[in-house]
């Protein structure tokens, strides 16, 4: 899951008022042709221009199976993005093999990760809660 982290799943925005609603994912500015990602294919240091006001994203497919990837973008509480609760890099997982984003996995499931199950889209939590799978 997202969470607050993009306008299509939750308009309301951190604050649930709906004057601040949160910014569009990274993969979702990518479907819609806003932008184009830079693919990272080799080792390196990289800089990433906040996401509110630059068109700046990484895609890194490497090493991963056809169709899988991660989207790095950088969000600050800026602009529409104001109600984050932290600024950062968030590193979106994508599998482009899913058809939807209502296959829900993570550890407290039998035989995760072996049972292939996540979604087609997922912010990748830095603190390993998963709170926002559920």
């Amino acid at each position: 899951g997202i969470g607050g982290y993009g306008v299509m799943a939750n308009s309301w925005g951190f604050d649930n008022t709906g004057v601040l609603p949160g910014h569009l994912s990274a993969w979702t500015k990518i479907l819609v042709g806003w932008i184009t990602p830079v693919v990272l294919s080799t080792p390196g240091n990289y800089s990433l221009k906040q996401a509110e006001t630059s068109a700046e994203v990484y895609k890194i497919d490497s090493g991963f199976p056809s169709g899988e990837y991660v989207l790095i973008e950088n969000r600050q509480p800026v602009l529409f993005d104001a109600g984050l609760p932290h600024g950062g890099l968030a590193i979106w997982h994508v599998d482009e093999g899913k058809s939807s984003n209502q296959d829900e996995g993570h550890p407290r499931q039998s035989g995760w990760p072996a049972n292939d199950r996540h979604y087609k889209v997922a912010l990748l939590q830095a603190d390993g809660k998963y709170d926002l799978e559920s």
